[in-house]
């Protein structure tokens, strides 16, 4: 009672939203292939993977906020530091360069925030805000979302050391709370939660 549970929860489908059902496909794409280089780090996966990443940004940024920085990593724990990794930075060089046009756009033209009503919207930094306005209780929201999967992996415990895929999707995951839990935005747009998709 009193909780907004859509609002403050992560759904595996968000059904209302045409840019996140556009993106669906192209997320579930680049997380195959950046997954397949990070069992085989082979240089022909890093044009899918340039390409999805592309596509992912240009559709909706939000996985590629959690894959920037989580992919190289998990890379860099698998393989160490050599050329797997340098490898596994470019498409993320890549994004952040497309990215980086996109933010000059949203957040620093005065055309952009006219036509989409923007309102001054800009980026801050704070603690569970807006997430905390929609759910009284965020450890049990968090907890309630992964509920099936916490099961899953205390079932079947070797399953996160062997294979790469779960321990990859965790870390996006885990990537994506802390992103909610620190990132969001002001201005008009600042009770929207728009930086809780990604969960």
């Amino acid at each position: 009672p009193g909780e907004y549970w859509y609002a403050s929860g992560f759904p595996p489908s968000v059904w209302h939203n045409g840019t996140s059902i556009a993106l669906l496909p192209f997320a579930v794409l680049l997380f195959h292939y950046s997954a397949r280089f990070l069992d085989s780090p082979r240089v022909m996966e890093l044009l899918p993977i340039a390409l999805l990443v592309t596509l992912n940004l240009l559709i909706k940024p939000s996985l590629f906020l959690c894959f920037a920085p989580v992919f190289p990593l998990y890379v860099l724990l698998r393989h160490g530091p050599g050329r797997a990794f340098l490898l596994s930075c470019l498409p993320v060089l890549l994004g952040c360069a497309i990215m980086g046009a996109q933010y000059l756009v949203i957040y620093h033209s005065a055309e952009y925030d006219r036509i989409a009503e923007a309102g001054g919207a800009s980026l801050a930094l704070g603690w569970f805000h807006p997430w905390k306005l929609w759910a009284g209780n965020i450890p049990l929201v968090i907890f309630n979302a992964v509920l099936v999967p916490l099961l899953f992996i205390a079932g079947y415990p070797r399953v996160l050391r062997s294979e790469t895929r779960v321990g990859y999707a965790l870390a996006l995951l885990i990537m994506a709370v802390l992103i909610y839990a620190f990132v969001y935005e002001t201005g008009d747009r600042e009770l929207h939660g728009n930086f809780g998709w990604q969960t």
